[in-house]
């Protein structure tokens, strides 16, 4: 065979093997990263950064170990779904939702810990439910975190007083920077519910969702305790409370005061708690809900757990400016 001959053949061969080679590398989609020190103002290491697919079920799609102040992740093609990047930093997790557009620079803000508990304030509402032979229970409280210059809050002593009786109890908490809420973990310490979470600086959503086989229960709000449970400091001395139906309304004992005060155009009351931190709400009168379909009574407080945010952060007279994107979930009601 000759030159000529050769050279055709491998020309041939390149026109059906390089547009492969082109496609694949056009395919090819980054998705630049940098994680700067909230507390410092500088760029920052991490020990991880992972890059999550926002479908229905969360799915990791990509993983750095140790990657430095900038770093990128390489897909096969551009992402269909929202993206979440989080990235961990001295054993905290820290998350933002990011642009999934290639060639933009995202930010993710990582704190230092050591704020204190005095840079914490906890405010609380509580909306009973009241079914036939049942409540159905939604705790929010709203924690800020104001310390400056700015740090992580690490509660490894956060105590949540279990409501009696109780069952499928649910533990979320979002952050305002976030639309993802994620389930807190939770050990059980002298009948008292030990909760270990980190709260970043600025508002974060709390919430517990919970059944009551019947239509009285005991709770108390959260509290900074010792090893054991033991009261160190009171996160929150009262709570709004709302209730459906209207003529419901419940009866309270075991609080300091009880008040009929106006939330968000409803009735509502405010209950100063006492020193035993446990209060009693019987719901005997008046009617029930029917439809089980929580979707079926207009509530916006509890729309989400960021506007519950916003619900309760007018209340108590502080202003703030809330964008992330709302997460509609199950334990809220969908307003009209």
């Amino acid at each position: 065979m000759n030159f000529q001959n050769q050279l055709k053949i491998f020309s041939f061969a390149c026109a059906l093997i390089l547009p492969g080679i082109v496609s694949a590398q056009t395919n090819s989609y980054e998705i630049r990263c940098r994680t700067v020190n909230g507390t410092t103002g500088k760029p920052q290491k991490s020990e991880k950064a992972v890059l999550v697919l926002m479908k229905n079920i969360p799915e990791t799609i990509a993983e750095i170990q140790n990657p430095g102040p900038q770093f990128q992740f390489t897909l096969d093609q551009k992402p269909i779904f929202p993206l979440l990047i989080k990235v961990i930093y001295k054993n905290t997790e820290f998350s933002e939702v990011i642009a999934s557009e290639s060639g933009i620079l995202n930010s993710v803000t990582v704190f230092e810990p050591g704020a204190a508990s005095e840079d914490i304030s906890i405010k609380s509402v509580i909306q009973i439910i009241k079914k036939r032979d049942s409540l159905h229970v939604t705790e929010i409280y709203s924690v800020n975190n104001r310390s400056m210059p700015p740090r992580v809050f690490q509660s490894e002593n956060l105590y949540f007083l279990s409501p009696q009786p109780a069952e499928n109890l649910k533990i979320m908490v979002q952050h305002e920077k976030t639309s993802v809420a994620r389930p807190v973990s939770f050990k059980i310490i002298n009948g008292k519910k030990r909760i270990s979470h980190d709260f970043s600086p600025g508002f974060s959503g709390f919430s517990a969702e919970y059944e009551v086989p019947d239509h009285a229960f005991s709770d108390g709000l959260l509290y900074h305790g010792d090893a054991s449970g033991n009261v160190i400091q009171r996160r929150a001395e009262s709570r709004i409370v709302l209730w459906q139906p209207n003529d419901a309304e419940p009866e309270i004992t075991g609080g300091m005061e009880v008040r009929s005060i106006s939330f968000d155009r409803d009735r509502a009351l405010q209950v100063d708690y006492s020193t035993d931190s446990r209060l009693k709400y019987s719901l005997d009168r008046g009617g029930y809900v029917i439809d089980s379909s929580f979707d079926s009574w207009r509530n916006p407080i509890f729309d989400s757990i960021h506007k519950s945010l916003i619900g309760i952060v007018l209340f108590f007279g502080i202003f703030v400016l809330i964008l992330f994107y709302a997460v509609r979930q199950n334990v809220f009601l969908r307003k009209n």
